[in-house]
């Protein structure tokens, strides 16, 4: 039988079926209540073994058995569906081993999250930098240890990474940019298993002026002080360990997403029941510690497109794949 906690996560979509004006005939019946519950009456809860209808704005009635009947009648409603869907997972799995197929995971969930636009409630995204004044400027360790003094959250682009030189002191740099993006994951529970994420970031430009360093740029760690608002001060709580493949200048696609797809260590940095914290720092010279070829009037840049844009057609996103474990009890063969 289904267990509370899948009724739970399911819950919007049962009562979908219980209370839609046309499914609602044939659901009822599939629980075999239509004949207990007018149908005129709403469905305001649907549990294993109870459901609850709305009488009034603070009445309820409510009707329980004697064990999980309603996930007993939903297995056995679906039963051939849930064999086939995940009789053709297995055979998939099988034939990959012998042929090294693509794999499918048709029965493998998916979670795709975005960042909160402004206002931010949970989430936010944006990019932080450390200024000290166009013509003169620091060492690259200098800058690359700075605490930060200035940020944005508030604005259509998303700046990944920028890096710009003094123009009168030579090996001496003035600006350098970290992106954040945080992603709400908690919907995964800490039951799930994840087996892949992908970030993926739609491009906005790209630019160099003076001698061009090419910068690239890669997914790391961030720890913001807060999860609905980027802070100067999150400029140096970036971290330096890449959790994803590093996608080149030249690469940078700004008419299309491009995709970070996460390494096992930043698969491992994915919170299963709260916020999931990333940044983007340039990797080849930031990241890696390595100060770029100096010379006047460097200044190099890396956008993408913010969650502030309307819609989330464009906006910055986490794809997390991942299974649950296999509900126990009548023969149920994996997660549903």
């Amino acid at each position: 039988m289904f267990s509370e906690k899948w009724f739970k996560k399911n819950q919007n979509f049962l009562l979908f079926l219980c209370n839609n004006w046309i499914l609602k005939y044939w659901f009822r019946w599939v629980l075999r209540i239509h004949n207990d519950v007018s149908f005129s009456e709403k469905i305001f809860e649907l549990m294993p073994n109870h459901y609850k209808v709305r009488l009034s704005e603070n009445e309820f009635r409510a009707d329980f058995r004697s064990h999980n009947k309603f996930s007993k009648r939903v297995f056995y409603a679906f039963k051939y569906y849930w064999y086939f869907r995940h009789g053709l997972d297995y055979c998939i799995h099988f034939f990959r081993s012998l042929l090294y197929l693509p794999k499918l995971e048709l029965a493998y969930d998916t979670l795709t999250v975005y960042p909160d636009p402004h206002p931010e409630s949970t989430t936010v995204d944006g990019y932080c930098w450390h200024n000290y004044g166009a013509t003169s400027g620091v060492a690259w360790a200098t800058i690359r240890a700075a605490a930060g003094n200035n940020a944005i959250d508030n604005t259509t682009t998303l700046n990944m990474c920028q890096i710009a030189a003094a123009t009168d002191t030579l090996d001496e740099w003035f600006y350098l940019l970290r992106g954040l993006a945080l992603y709400n994951t908690a919907a995964l529970t800490s039951d799930a298993t994840i087996s892949a994420a992908v970030n993926s970031i739609y491009g906005n430009t790209k630019a160099e002026s003076g001698t061009a360093i090419t910068p690239d740029c890669v997914v790391v760690s961030s720890a913001p002080a807060s999860n609905t608002a980027v802070a100067a001060g999150d400029f140096d709580s970036l971290g330096t360990t890449a959790f994803s493949n590093v996608i080149t200048y030249a690469g940078w696609s700004t008419s299309a997403y491009n995709d970070f797809t996460l390494n096992a260590t930043g698969i491992a940095a994915i919170s299963k029941t709260s916020i999931t914290k990333l940044g983007y720092k340039n990797d080849n010279y930031d990241r890696s510690n390595v100060a770029p070829t100096w010379a006047n009037n460097v200044n190099s840049s890396i956008s993408g497109k913010s969650a502030d844009n309307t819609g989330t057609t464009i906006d910055p996103k986490l794809v997390v794949t991942y299974t649950l474990p296999a509900v126990s009890g009548n023969n149920i063969i994996g997660v549903i």
